[in-house]
Parts: C-alpha cells; structure tokens; sequence
C-alpha cells in the first residue's frame, strides 16, 4: 500500500511539474519546448542560453513535441509528440539520438503525455486516456509493464490540448 501510495504521489507531483515544459539537466542544460521554427519542438541549451540545439524534428502538421524531462542520469529525454488527443511517449537521447515511441496510441483518439521519470530512471509516470478518462499510469522506462494507478469516471483535465496548459 505505501508503494502505491508513493507512486500516486509522485505522479500527482509530475503533473504539476509537467506544466512547465522546462527541465534542468546535466552540468546546468536545460531541456525545453519552443515553437521558434513554425512547430513546437524540443531543444536543449546551456544554462546562460547559449549553444541551443534542437533535438526533435516532428514532419506531421499539427504535431507538436512537447513536456521534456531528463532521466535522473541526465542521459535520456522522455518527452510527448503528435497531433492533439494523438500524442504518444518517446525517448530520446540527450544529443537527440536514439528516438525510441515507447508508448503508441495506435492511430486511435488515445492520447498520453507529460511523461517524467521516477527517481530511479526505471519508470515513467504519465497521463492517458487509454480507458476512455484520463487517469494516471505508469510503465518501465522501455514501454513495457504499463500499469493504471488511477481509475476515474471523468476526465482530470479540461478539454483542451494539455500541452496548451500553462502556469
């Protein structure tokens, strides 16, 4: 029981965070989303805002690359792309290779997002609406063992893209 009460915790926590779409990393980058080239997309910087360098590249219109979080090791990016109530969790690394989708929605309406990582870079909790609401999941940081954490009857957000929703 105190397992789970600790991974709701951390999950309920994650998605305050998530909000945000800035994470610090490795030896002071940051990893951020930014719509500068037409498209919301991912991209790292050093702490005083120099050397950006982006790392996704989303072709589909309407896509968007949005919520980045470094793994605890500072080597990984989780991250959610696609179209609105589309999107699906990738990993990448943190010099933007090794794109890995850990989590496909299909070509259904499900939708997953603000990934971020638990302390011990093993898991990922996220947000989906898998079972038709949006509850709270978790999965092993390669995509597999995905269990729901929580089970309501309506939706924990409003209609709107979640990656619109800012602080």
């Amino acid at each position: 029981m105190k397992t789970i009460l600790k991974l709701l915790l951390f999950a309920l926590l994650t998605i305050v965070l998530v909000s945000c779409g800035v994470s610090p990393g490795l030896d002071g980058q940051i990893v951020f989303e930014s719509e500068r080239d037409g498209q919301t997309e991912i991209y790292v910087m050093e702490e005083d805002g120099s050397n950006q360098q982006r790392l996704t590249f989303t072709n589909e219109e309407g896509s968007r690359s949005t919520l980045p979080h470094w793994s605890p090791d500072k080597r990984k990016i989780a991250y959610s792309t696609g179209k609105y109530k589309q999107k699906e969790i990738y990993v990448i690394d943190s010099d933007g290779s090794n794109v890995n989708r850990i989590w496909k929605n299909n070509g259904t309406k499900k939708d997953a997002w603000g990934p971020n990582w638990s302390p011990d870079g093993q898991r990922i909790v996220f947000t989906s609406n898998s079972d038709g609401n949006f509850d709270i999941y978790v999965m092993d940081s390669d995509g597999s063992n995905i269990s729901q954490l929580t089970r309501t009857e309506g939706n924990e957000i409003d209609s709107e893209d979640p990656g619109d929703l800012r602080h």
